[in-house]
């Protein structure tokens, strides 16, 4: 990890890949003392890749990362991933190793991206181990940035968004609670363990679920197309979650990223067409809960039940809130913003 690019270059031998490619495969054997050799095998690839496309070609080009990307199903698939296990570790370090390898690396990307989104990606970004999580988050975000055709492709699969709209959502609670605690009160070591949906420490500064929403929210509508996704009656969501749960995460996470609420920051420059996108997609949204009655909304919460959270109103709560913030950005959003006002009233 320490040595210059060039010496780690030299490093990769095809004697080492192969040792590599021996050791991983250890999971098959009866031997399973050894499986730390093939942890020790994870972690040297993994340093070895590090900002070296070379060496990030050269194990793509020889099946390792196949190879790796095998032992990620296969370690996330035991009965025994429990915090602390060794299948959990293999799990970490295989993203780790990927995620260092498509940064930075083109070509990288195109491989993992044909190869495994959506599935194994939307897996990872949404895995409960929060050090797996941001590495596929890293992940997707590598792939994306700087590929129109492949953001188009995200913004359209609903499972994608819902699964990274999740993991910045649980960023942004953990730094609006940071911000309310008092001075000096910060808690050491944010949680990343296996099984946890804490955001890992790093994240507290800097988020690759929050950067990949980012690239949608510049685009000149990806973010109305990634909403209308999650919208869809077939849209992936939580089990037992209402159909409006993950749109309604979705425009806080916005929200959030124009920096409504000052944790933001407004570093998000918004392209003039996105307005009117997002707010053409929560005004069509907003026309369908007009057409709720008082005897609809009663229906949809149980006996007792608060009506004021009945499905869709938290969706138009959260609409008002991103119209106010668009109108921040954009006077023209003035008139639309308020257009939802009247809606909701």
């Amino acid at each position: 990890r320490e040595c210059e690019p060039a010496a780690r270059t030299g490093l990769c031998t095809p004697d080492v890949v192969s040792g590599c490619r021996t050791l991983l495969r250890l999971r098959d054997a009866e031997l399973r003392a050894l499986w730390p050799l093939a942890l020790d095998a994870l972690r040297l690839l993994r340093n070895l890749c590090a900002q070296v496309p070379a060496v990030q070609t050269r194990l793509l080009r020889e099946g390792m990362l196949g190879e790796v990307a095998g032992l990620l199903v296969w370690a996330r698939a035991q009965p025994d991933r429990l915090p602390g296990s060794e299948c959990a570790l293999a799990a970490r370090l295989c993203v780790q190793v990927v995620g260092n390898s498509v940064v930075g690396n083109p070509t990288v990307a195109g491989w993992l991206w044909g190869a495994h989104f959506p599935g194994l990606l939307v897996a990872l970004v949404a895995d409960a181990d929060a050090s797996v999580q941001s590495c596929a988050c890293m992940c997707l975000f590598n792939c994306i940035h700087a590929d129109n055709e492949r953001q188009r492709t995200l913004a359209r699969c609903p499972e994608v968004v819902a699964a990274l709209t999740l993991s910045a959502d649980g960023v942004i609670g953990a730094r609006r609670n940071i911000r309310a605690e008092p001075s000096g009160a910060r808690a050491s070591g944010a949680a990343s363990d296996a099984n946890s949906q804490c955001p890992r420490e790093s994240e507290l500064d800097f988020s690759w679920a929050l950067a990949s929403v980012d690239v949608l929210l510049r685009s000149s509508d990806l973010a109305a197309v990634a909403l209308a996704s999650l919208r869809a009656p077939a849209a992936a969501r939580e089990p037992g979650e209402a159909p409006e749960a993950a749109a309604v995460r979705f425009l806080g996470v916005l929200d959030f990223l124009l920096g409504g609420d000052g944790a933001g920051k407004g570093a998000c420059t918004l392209h003039t067409d996105s307005v009117a996108a997002i707010g053409e997609e929560c005004a069509a949204a907003l026309c369908a809960v007009e057409q709720w009655t008082a005897e609809r909304y009663a229906r949809a919460v149980a006996p007792g039940a608060d009506l004021s959270e009945a499905e869709p109103l938290p969706f138009a709560r959260a609409a008002v809130r991103l119209f106010g913030t668009l109108a921040m950005h954009d006077r023209a959003a003035m008139g639309g913003a308020a257009r939802v006002r009247e809606l909701v009233s």
